[in-house]
């Protein structure tokens, strides 16, 4: 836990581009409604990856969005926190099985 703060915030310069990107974020709304309605009336497969021990995006969130998708979603929740970009191989996996 806190390894990603220990090892990058150490530097003066990636501390200022997180806090920038930080607080640009923080403005950062998602009509949720507008994206359901838009998935919901195109046939396009969605798959809402999300990390189990994710405490800054929660899986629940992505399970609340998927019983409001009518059709053409799968919900995944891998064993892995916030940094998912780790889990390349499962998320490929994923990805790779949905047909064209």
């Amino acid at each position: 836990k806190g390894l990603f703060v220990i090892s990058n915030l150490e530097s003066q310069d990636f501390r200022l581009r997180a806090i920038r990107t930080w607080l640009v974020l923080k403005q950062f709304t998602i009509h949720q409604k507008l994206v359901i309605t838009y998935f919901n009336t195109r046939p396009i497969n969605i798959d809402l990856i999300f990390g189990k021990y994710d405490k800054i995006i929660p899986s629940y969130l992505g399970l609340n969005m998927k019983s409001k998708l009518k059709k053409n979603s799968t919900f995944h929740e891998l064993e892995a926190g916030h940094s998912l970009l780790y889990k390349v191989d499962e998320i490929s996996k994923i990805i790779n099985s949905r047909p064209l």
